[in-house]
């Protein structure tokens, strides 16, 4: 494009702009005068000043055509009666189409009811929890009351600690109930001090049976502990209990079935290893004790 035409499409736009400001001017001339006189104007707050008339509001536009919800029914209803119809004539595509429509419908009317099945279950626990809250509240409302019957009954009692309850108030008959305090009355601490000597003589009976119960046990069982003292008495009888095989009777050059040999060859066999007589290299037992006397 030239640079005149340019030139000449902006002259005639803002010739265009100049004629709609005269016609809007000459219009607004035309209204009646329609504001406030002047010596009901005030600035700010009410009536209208020179040049400027009541505004006019614009009219609200209508809202959209919505469908009301019984015909869209109807609409749904007659759309499936002719796809149920009209079924033995669509493709198989459709059909299948048709059938997935069926199930995803069943499947949501499934989700309803498990939807409803919970909600029905979450306030049935919710009534649940607030009938156990309610009998919760009960109880300790007749624990509350049984402590104030117990107050009201026993001045002295361990409940009352807190109360302060001055000695001069209390009725010397209730001094000696069951649920008193343990300081204030001296034969209920006289009473206290036998009832206790008592118990740890009954503890000391308790425990000195037991003892000799034990000690008893141990006495009968100590029958049959092998000492220094019955050691070769255990060993022949244990011997004479076992019957005699071959390698037995190379013993038999002494009285006794050659019992009497054998002990005495267990004998020397200890005193050689207390003597350090034997090849295992480690020290005798005197050798220990005179190495101990001579620290």
């Amino acid at each position: 494009m030239s640079l005149t035409a340019k030139l000449i499409q902006k002259n005639l736009y803002n010739i265009n702009k100049i004629a709609q400001v005269a016609g809007a001017a000459r219009q607004y001339s035309s209204l009646p005068d329609q504001r406030i006189p002047e010596e009901k104007y005030i600035p700010g707050k009410h009536g209208y000043a020179k040049g400027f008339g009541v505004p006019t509001l614009k009219a609200k536009k209508a809202g959209k055509f919505t469908k009301k919800e019984s015909s869209v029914n109807n609409e749904s209803t007659s759309k499936a009666s002719n796809k149920e119809i009209d079924q033995s004539k669509l493709s198989p595509i459709k059909q299948y189409k048709l059938e997935m429509a069926k199930l995803r419908e069943q499947y949501r009317e499934e989700s309803k009811l498990t939807e409803q099945k919970k909600k029905a279950e979450a306030i049935k626990k919710v009534e649940e929890k607030e009938k156990l809250v309610a009998e919760k509240k009960s109880q300790l409302k007749e624990k509350v009351q049984e402590i104030q019957q117990r107050r009201q009954l026993d001045q002295l009692s361990s409940v009352n600690v807190l109360d302060g309850t001055p000695l001069s108030d209390v009725d010397p008959k209730n001094a000696f109930s069951s649920i008193r305090s343990f300081k204030f009355t001296p034969e209920y601490i006289e009473e206290r001090d036998k009832m206790r000597q008592s118990n740890r003589f009954l503890q000391a009976d308790a425990k000195q049976k037991a003892k000799m119960e034990l000690l008893l046990e141990l006495f009968y069982q100590s029958q049959s502990f092998i000492t220094p003292d019955n050691f070769d008495e255990y060993v022949t009888n244990a011997l004479r209990n076992v019957v005699p095989m071959v390698n037995s009777f190379t013993f038999n050059t002494s009285s006794n079935d050659g019992l009497v040999l054998a002990l005495d060859k267990r004998q020397q066999h200890i005193l050689d290893a207390l003597d350090g007589t034997t090849h295992s290299g480690r020290p005798s037992f005197r050798q220990i004790q005179e190495h101990g006397d001579k620290v």
